[in-house]
């Protein structure tokens, strides 16, 4: 996740810096993603303890990149020291090491643009909040709790910090919840529950026998707390030997969009019940509801049951009515569509020809298209890839998204339903992107998203 972040910054990045100026200056402003620092310092192996409450800020909201060597004030690239380029990353673990409380993920480093060496600090949303500092540096408290706000990182907000813990207690419940579902799904006379301090393992009422798993074998799985093994009530205990190998995997707690879309472009949802309850979390009022209930084998009516249930003040009232007002009316005749293509123009943008090149090819043979239409032309021409499966070119991407998400949204029911997978697959590359768009990009795409969900899955659902 974090490599793709880094992809992700490195296009926008390329893509925002205007070299038509007399000076090298950059597009993009800082946000609650992103924050510019001039120069980067470093003493010894370590990078400055100054940064600490940028890393925390933005490890405690939702993740985010500080880009070295940009003047913040005129977005000029001043660049940073040649011998940053390929920092190593243990400059940068040191200090988070020794000056943050929490696990961070986060990943340094370089490109140059026009012989300028700028850094890249990108840092992932933290997997348990609040990330604290515990070190003093300079007006950097020991204990302070910092998050980024839009254009600033500062000491954190009550309101924030109330729904950074109720997050945190939302995600121990979710835990307990998926527990209760695994067991469920594995079947109650299918479990046993070992006893972590005895090495027990409960077999369950109906089995008068005990088992004990053997001391060396519960130590490499990391069970026993205190390395005693017992025989109690008189019943016979069977010791379980030998080698066991343990690949510790960690799976990922349910958070918001990000995993429900995840579960939509893979076709696959383990727990649907709980993603459709998300939903009223939500500050977005677009999501593949449709799939969600599908997956949870709900009809319309106890999906509307389920969502009525759903209370507390995490709750988004406004989400909830909308989901609910969704599931009662939504029909595969409202579909989403955003700009006008040009019909007559049957065009795409073919292998070793650039756009510009197709353009001025479009000018050429349609008398009918103005140089004012050029924004049509482009999504037309990014639809017309799209319904003949035609790889469209990185750089469309990265100057043209907005057109190829409108594009997107004017692909019909038929071809959705028989180019399943490859609309999906369309989706989820743009859909990657969503942490450099602009809101209004991402609210289309999510809205585009809702069209490919109906069509897919509506008819499916009984009243």
């Amino acid at each position: 996740m974090i490599d793709n972040a880094k992809s992700e910054m490195l296009i926008l990045f390329k893509a925002s810096v205007d070299v038509e100026k007399p000076k090298l200056v950059t597009g993009i402003e800082e946000s609650s993603f992103l924050e510019f620092k001039k120069s980067l310092h470093t003493n010894g192996e370590t990078i400055d303890k100054a940064y600490l409450s940028s890393i925390a800020g933005f490890a405690n909201n939702e993740g985010g990149t500080i880009i070295f060597g940009i003047d913040p004030d005129t977005h000029e690239l001043v660049g940073i020291k040649d011998k940053y380029e390929n920092l190593d990353n243990r400059y940068v673990s040191t200090t988070i090491r020794n000056g943050l409380d929490g696990n961070i993920d986060y990943i340094f480093y370089t490109n140059r643009y026009v012989g300028l060496l700028i850094g890249f600090l990108t840092i992932s949303k933290a997997n348990s909040k609040p990330v604290l500092v515990k070190v003093d540096s300079g007006p950097v408290k020991r204990g302070e709790i910092y998050y980024r706000y839009p254009a600033q990182v500062t000491k954190i907000e009550s309101a924030d910090l109330r729904k950074i813990l109720d997050e945190e207690v939302q995600n121990r419940v979710n835990k307990f919840i998926e527990s209760m579902q695994k067991i469920k799904d594995i079947g109650i006379d299918n479990v046993a529950f070992v006893n972590t301090e005895s090495g027990e393992v409960d077999l369950g009422s109906k089995n008068n026998q005990k088992l004990v798993l053997h001391e060396d074998t519960l130590k490499k799985l990391n069970l026993i707390k205190h390395g005693k093994l017992v025989d109690r009530d008189g019943a016979p205990a069977y010791v379980v030997k030998g080698e066991i190998e343990v690949e510790a995997t960690a799976k990922p707690v349910l958070s918001k969009e990000a995993d429900i879309y995840e579960s939509f472009f893979n076709q696959t949802c383990e727990h649907p019940n709980l993603m459709l309850q998300q939903l009223t979390f939500s500050s977005s009022q677009y999501n593949p509801l449709f799939f969600l209930i599908y997956k949870a084998d709900l009809t319309k009516t106890t999906a509307i049951e389920l969502i009525n249930s759903i209370e507390g003040a995490d709750v988004v009232i406004k989400t909830k009515n909308e989901v609910l007002r969704r599931i009662e009316h939504d029909s595969k005749d409202e579909l989403y569509q955003e700009g006008v293509l040009i019909t007559s123009l049957q065009l795409h943008i073919e292998v070793g020809k650039t756009l510009d090149e197709t353009i001025q090819l479009a000018f050429e043979r349609h008398n009918e298209i103005k140089p004012s239409d050029k924004i049509k032309v482009i999504r037309t021409l990014a639809y017309n890839n799209l319904i003949n499966k035609t790889n469209i070119a990185d750089e469309l991407y990265e100057d043209h998204l907005k057109r190829i998400i409108e594009a997107s949204s004017h692909l019909s029911a038929d071809f959705i339903i028989q180019n399943k997978e490859y609309v999906l697959e369309q989706a989820k590359k743009i859909y990657s992107l969503i942490s450099i768009m602009k809101s209004s990009e991402a609210t289309l795409i999510r809205k585009v998203i809702c069209n490919i969900d109906r069509i897919l899955y509506l008819d499916n659902i009984e009243a």
